[in-house]
């Protein structure tokens, strides 16, 4: 699992660094109003990943784990779904988009980011496949090829002060390079693709994945539908000052995302033996996220004003501050309602989670069109932090029904007092660089925690070995 966390962390960095600092690029070379057209053409086209996927890749990390015998199969079929749904989706999105009435240069970039999608959606079938044998370097490979590909071609068309389109060709161009960088890994280390076309069994795959499907349905409604709907009611300037924040709030989750990700396999697996180990599995991730997000939390709050002077400039984006503030808030529910909606998934609950995700996408719309109109970027930013508080409730809900004690409180004592001792030194020196008091918080934070015996012995020689592992680990791949 340790080997597997690092490349997906590795993996998701090269997403993260390629995304965030490609943001930042435009925020410092073209200005927030591009920044906001970049965030709606991204975030519109994703919004139609389900009609393209239809859950199909997340099926592949569950089914293949368990059938690893059967994976030509399922990846044969799940191509020529795709295929036929990839046509469906890029038809539906042209047209909505002439609709909506929106300017013709945000048209062509969704025409071109609607292709990239396509590409990426193939990608992402056989990184489920590469998930399922618990190989995530082989997908840390391919991101890595893709993502530094869209870095490298979007900052030269930045700048050369080309047409904006340009940007979303190298974005595009990169997605190409993703796919077939994926391609070649997974023709050497698992096997040729064969595509087949098994109604009935396609039949059944995609009953299987249409809880999957329209869990990424909603969860684009229940967390990014406030772009859309700030775009269209307040314009591009708003939509940077919000996502310039966005782009940090929720880039934090990354932590939370490569854990579960590793985990999830041997969940699977767990759970054709008993739910007990399950629980056990789910019990500790709650623990260990719950440690990692108090930190971020309160750092990220009260250090919110140089994070945003450093990284785009307090000038222009001064109202991102704010915004920061009230997003760092829910770093803590996001830990956790990855945890709770991957467990769900685990124990074959995939429809629970669904309701869940409905759940939180009506509360967000609601309060969107409720505080958006007038409160635009805070109205917004509130109406996020609510709908996660339903969102968690939902899910805790569920999932005590099925599995109770996941979640118990005695977990987070610890950490929410350490957090609070850290936030002193942060407060009473608040003056100084944010490169000192970024580590001197964590030092204080992680310093309380093994003055209160917050880990057992056994925890703290698992810690040894995972840096050890970890280290020989770098120094394999560094040599390769």
């Amino acid at each position: 699992m340790t080997r597997n966390t690092i490349a997906q962390i590795v993996g998701y960095a090269a997403q993260m660094v390629s995304r965030f600092v490609f943001l930042i690029f435009i925020g410092r070379l073209a200005g927030v109003e591009n920044v906001g057209d970049f965030s709606f053409v991204i975030t519109y086209n994703l919004a139609f990943t389900f009609l393209t996927d239809l859950g199909l890749g997340w099926l592949l990390t569950r089914e293949v784990a368990r059938y690893k015998d059967e994976v030509a199969r399922y990846v044969g079929n799940a191509f020529v779904v795709s295929l036929l749904m990839s046509g469906v989706s890029l038809v539906a999105m042209g047209l909505l988009i002439n609709l909506l009435g929106y300017s013709q240069h945000l048209v062509r970039a969704v025409y071109v980011g609607s292709l990239a999608l396509v590409l990426e959606t193939f990608s992402n079938l056989l990184w489920g496949a590469f998930r399922a044998h618990e190989r995530m370097e082989l997908e840390m490979v391919s991101l890595i090829a893709q993502e530094g590909t869209f870095l490298l071609g979007g900052t030269v068309a930045l700048l050369l002060d080309v047409p904006f389109i340009w940007v979303f060709v190298a974005y595009l161009a990169s997605r190409g390079v993703g796919l077939v960088t994926t391609w070649i890994i997974y023709r050497r280390a698992i096997g040729p693709i064969h595509w087949c076309f098994e109604w009935p069994f396609c039949r059944q795959q995609i009953a299987k994945a249409l809880p999957f499907s329209m869990n990424m349905a909603l969860s684009m409604v229940y967390v990014r539908i406030d772009v859309l709907m700030l775009s269209y009611w307040h314009g591009s300037a708003d939509v940077g000052y919000y996502e310039a924040a966005t782009n940090l709030a929720l880039r934090l989750n990354i932590l939370a995302r490569v854990f579960i990700t590793s985990m999830a396999p041997m969940m699977s697996q767990a759970y054709l033996e008993s739910t007990s180990e399950v629980r056990r599995f789910a019990r500790a991730a709650v623990r260990y996220l719950a440690l990692l997000s108090f930190p971020l939390t309160v750092g990220v709050g009260m250090l919110a004003v140089p994070i945003i002077d450093l990284i785009y400039g307090l000038e222009e984006f001064a109202p991102s501050v704010l915004i920061l503030q009230i997003l760092a808030s829910m770093t803590v529910l996001r830990f956790l309602d990855t945890i709770l909606s991957t467990t769900l998934t685990t124990v074959d609950r995939q429809g629970w989670r669904t309701a869940c995700v409905a759940i939180a996408a009506v509360v967000n719309i609601g309060l969107n069109l409720l505080l958006l109109p007038q409160y635009t970027y805070v109205g917004a930013s509130i109406a996020t932090i609510l709908t996660e508080m339903a969102f968690f409730v939902a899910l805790n809900l569920f999932l005590r029904r099925c599995m109770p004690g996941v979640i118990q409180l005695g977990d987070f004592l610890r950490p929410l007092l350490a957090a609070l001792v850290m936030a002193i030194p942060l407060w009473l020196l608040r003056d100084w660089s944010i490169w000192i008091l970024a580590p001197l918080g964590l030092a204080v934070y992680a310093g309380v925690l093994f003055a209160l015996r917050t880990f057992s012995a056994q925890e703290r020689q698992t810690m040894r070995r995972i840096l050890a592992t970890a280290g020989a680990l770098s120094v394999r791949w560094w040599r390769r």
